[in-house]
């Protein structure tokens, strides 16, 4: 169909590494790009859903000023849902990533938001929200906001349901009070000079690959 056309004209324009790989590396992508498409033609008209908005811009004038930091970047889609009337009934923030980063617990997904372990969703999810609503982190514009990942998923029949898993709605209980009481935390350690990655230190350094062996936690040393 007509999505197939321009991802195969687009992909005809550009061949990315060797050719005989990238023939084959094509045809996974043209996969996730239809299903991703397919997913909303199915999804979009009885959930009164409209993709509007792609690769947003905030910045400058347009920054998340949380106290301690201003943060900037580019939301990859925002979808708008209307109710019956017409009217805006609320915002979804989407990002687009690799199928291996779905988690298998919705609880997971709030956790790391918690943990800043994924703070790109609460902070897209705060720019949507300056844009539409003039403010953000407000009771009533966090009712109106969820925020959640469309994953490249070459099964379709997985991709809706990874998809909803990940959508978190902002009014989820501490969630954004969870996230920012932990990323406040995070900036007093680092003007404190406090750089250490505990307890995440086999995922956050480089020598547990050269070393072969799993971090130790502190407490064992003493």
């Amino acid at each position: 169909g007509f999505a197939g056309a321009v991802a195969d004209r687009r992909m005809d324009a550009e061949v990315l590494g060797h050719p005989g790989v990238w023939a084959a590396e094509r045809e996974k992508v043209l996969q996730i790009v239809l299903n991703l498409v397919r997913h909303d033609v199915q999804t979009c008209a009885a959930e009164r859903r409209y993709p509007a908005l792609f690769e947003v811009p905030f910045g400058g004038d347009t920054a998340i000023d949380l106290g301690e930091v201003r943060l900037k970047g580019v939301i990859d889609r925002i979808d708008l849902v209307f109710a019956e009337t017409g009217a805006l009934e609320s915002v979804r923030v989407l990002d687009y990533k690799g199928s291996s980063r779905a988690r298998d617990r919705r609880e997971d997904y709030i956790d790391d938001i918690r943990r800043n372990l994924d703070c790109q969703l609460p902070v897209y999810a705060f720019a949507a929200q300056q844009r539409f609503f003039g403010g953000f982190n407000t009771p009533e514009a966090n009712a109106m906001t969820a925020a959640g990942y469309l994953f490249y998923e070459r099964d379709f029949g997985e991709l809706g349901k990874k998809n909803a898993k990940s959508l978190l709605p902002l009014d989820e209980e501490d969630l954004v009070d969870g996230f920012l009481r932990t990323l406040c935390e995070n900036l007093r350690r680092v003007k404190a000079g406090d750089f250490a990655v505990d307890p995440l230190v086999a995922s956050y350094t480089d020598y547990v690959s050269v070393c072969r062996t799993e971090a130790v936690a502190r407490d064992e040393l003493e």
